[in-house]
């Protein structure tokens, strides 16, 4: 079996480098109010972003908002699509005071946390996970289009508006290290399983070698 020890130390590599990548998605709002208030409505757009650079091509099933107060409480917004590819939008209402938690509900991809709503008051986003390299140039925008993903960025780090709309109101999210490492997309368990496959024919290639070896071993012997 010394054979075989090459491949399981190839295969635990994959995964491991797999486990370890950040989730490659993320979800970026349209322009907001520059303030919320409780029981006040609002239609929110957003993108759902597939490799946190470009629209998902494909079909993303159901998808919205959810928002998550302090204390456990939840409430859901259906998202509607929109005429561009995986641009929706939601009517959202807060209905009471306090923090909470926006989460986009990105059909096949994992929940994403966009950042803490403070009601009445606006929304601190997180920092955007960094685009998967090779992918910023995949799709080919129209007319309407994603709020630039460098210019957001930089409103969420503070910075001055750029011509894509207001400003969200801006500070630190407190968001933990647990938080912010995120959950394995859906991409990655489908490339893990496809590793282990991959490494279980490896295994039996070389276990069946092994198996011919002895064979012949023993018919020169006799």
């Amino acid at each position: 079996m010394h054979a075989a020890k090459p491949v399981f130390a190839v295969v635990i590599v994959l995964a491991w480098a797999l486990l370890a990548t950040p989730a490659a998605y993320a979800t970026v709002l349209d322009p907001l109010p520059d303030r919320i208030e409780p029981n006040q409505t609002y239609t929110v757009g957003y993108w759902v972003m597939q490799h946190a650079a470009h629209p998902y091509e494909g079909d993303l099933a159901d998808t919205g908002l959810k928002i998550v107060a302090e204390d456990g409480t939840t409430h859901t917004f259906e998202g509607v699509p929109l005429g561009q590819p995986s641009h929706y939008a939601a009517t959202l209402a807060v209905p009471q005071r306090g923090t909470w938690q926006l989460y986009a509900m990105q059909g096949l991809f994992d929940e994403y946390l966009i950042g803490t709503l403070t009601v009445p008051g606006g929304l601190a986003a997180r920092p955007l996970p960094p685009p998967v390299v090779g992918h910023a140039d995949q799709h080919q925008w129209g007319l309407i289009s994603s709020p630039d993903l460098a210019d957001q960025a930089d409103r969420q780090a503070g910075g001055s508006p750029g011509e894509t709309g207001h400003r969200h109101d801006v500070a630190p999210s407190g968001q933990t290290a647990d938080e912010e490492a995120g959950t394995v997309s859906a991409e990655a368990v489908w490339a893990l399983i496809a590793v282990a496959a991959a490494g279980t024919l490896l295994l039996a290639r070389v276990a069946g070698s092994r198996i011919r070896a002895h064979r012949r071993a023993v018919d020169r012997s006799k």
